[in-house]
């Protein structure tokens, strides 16, 4: 564990996690970067990802392990969530392809 605050800014500035945003196409690296002599290499992050109302997010299948408590007006359970397309509506995400 980081000794002061400070240690662990320092720590989590040098934590690197890459995306793309393409053409309204969100890409989510799955890994951390961590310089290898960092001491604290068990690190992990935590992303929230906002949606405004009236957008749509497609959940696919690669995403099935890392979602968790993603709130829905059908509370679908989260790994039940991908492969299907949701809007966020004022009263919270709509699956717009679910039977």
């Amino acid at each position: 564990m980081a000794r002061s605050y400070q240690d662990a800014k320092k720590y989590a500035e040098n934590i690197s996690y890459n995306y793309i945003l393409n053409e309204g196409e969100l890409l989510l690296n799955q890994f951390i970067e961590i310089p290898s002599d960092d001491p604290y290499q068990h690190q992990e992050i935590e992303l929230t990802l906002l949606i405004p109302n009236g957008k749509s997010i497609y959940l696919d299948e690669t995403l099935k392990y890392f979602i968790h408590d993603i709130r829905n007006v059908t509370r679908t359970r989260d790994y039940k969530m991908v492969e299907h397309t949701w809007q966020m509506k004022a009263d919270g995400l709509t699956c717009l392809d679910c039977n």
